[in-house]
């Protein structure tokens, strides 16, 4: 067992430190932090930190996110009127038609019932 680094690992625990840190200083795997530390009654200040850290975390997910969305928004319209431009006006009749094909290329899912025929 890693003695030392166990002790140290501790220490950094409950001085509110996160897994990551803990394993960017020590090298020890977050894995075997989160066995070391399942017993482990941390302080209220010591949670506090760790809170205050989370939250910055999911902060800055969040804009991730956010700007991500914004992206494939962005690219979905460009590709939308992209291929609007190439196709043209479609009519009724031909929404009708790739609806229809659209539908039957899904295929059969249901092997162990009879086929229904739908009328048109």
């Amino acid at each position: 067992m890693r003695i030392k680094e166990h002790q140290q690992a501790i220490g950094l625990r409950l001085q509110g430190k996160t897994y990551g840190e803990i394993r960017n200083a020590l090298g020890v795997p977050k894995s075997t932090q989160s066995n070391w530390f399942k017993t482990l009654t941390l302080s209220q200040e010591a949670k506090s930190a760790l809170a205050r850290k989370q939250g910055r975390g999911l902060i800055a997910l969040g804009l991730c996110n956010e700007k991500r969305t914004r992206t494939i928004h962005e690219e979905n319209e460009l590709i939308r009127s992209v291929y609007e431009a190439t196709i043209g006006a479609l009519s009724k009749r031909d929404l009708t038609l790739i609806g229809a094909a659209l539908y039957w290329a899904e295929g059969y899912k249901n092997f162990n019932t009879a086929r229904r025929s739908y009328p048109l």
